[in-house]
């Protein structure tokens, strides 16, 4: 069944939120792949990136990596959702956790949570745990509204590409990783990335 011009306009933050995971985790160096969206019936649908690890973790410092840019992702795909003016909204981002991303923030208490434990193995005092987790929370909150704000665009580009793509309920469309990178603004990216 097809899906009718209207119905797709709903669907624009998911395809943004899609958006942003893809390019918060090309701008801080992860193995990219497709994103995959479906609409399964109205208000139901299936998203997401294809995001994997770029090196083995071999020693602590690099799990501790992984977590800090990892949470960076999940935050910039709420961050995104809030993009429809083109400009962020995080006065939105608890209403998103709770709606449409409760697994990412799910991921992404269990990863501050590490990240906490990594950095102050010696804090037993519940409220120094609570202000340093607050503390890592706002500053990886902070650099993902960062990488959002500044590729704002292409995250816009991507965002409507998802959902040009979309024709029929419950069909597939992939946004596949060779018509990704060859965007103009992903090679930038990534020879940014590359770079540092």
């Amino acid at each position: 069944m097809k899906i009718e011009p209207c119905f797709k306009e709903r669907y624009l933050p998911i395809a943004l939120h899609e958006a942003g995971h893809f390019v918060a985790a090309t701008f801080l160096g992860f193995k990219t792949g497709d994103i995959h969206f479906t609409i399964i019936a109205d208000n139901k649908h299936k998203a997401y990136s294809d995001i994997c690890s770029d090196k083995p973790f071999n020693i602590l410092k690099e799990d501790l990596d992984y977590c800090v840019r990892r949470v960076q992702v999940l935050y910039a795909g709420a961050l995104a959702e809030t993009l429809i003016n083109g400009k962020i909204d995080k006065k939105r981002i608890k209403e998103i956790f709770v709606q449409t991303a409760r697994n990412d923030y799910s991921k992404i208490q269990e990863l501050i949570s590490n990240i906490r434990n990594i950095d102050f193995p010696l804090s037993t005092n519940d409220e120094e745990i609570k202000y340093n987790f607050n503390k890592i929370d706002k500053k990886l909150k902070d650099k993902a509204v960062k990488i959002v704000q500044e590729n704002k665009d292409v995250i816009l580009e991507i965002g409507f590409k998802l959902l040009d793509g979309l024709t029929d309920y419950k069909k597939e469309f992939i946004l596949d990783n060779n018509c990704l990178n060859s965007m103009p603004k992903i090679i930038e990216i990534k020879h940014k990335t590359h770079c540092k």
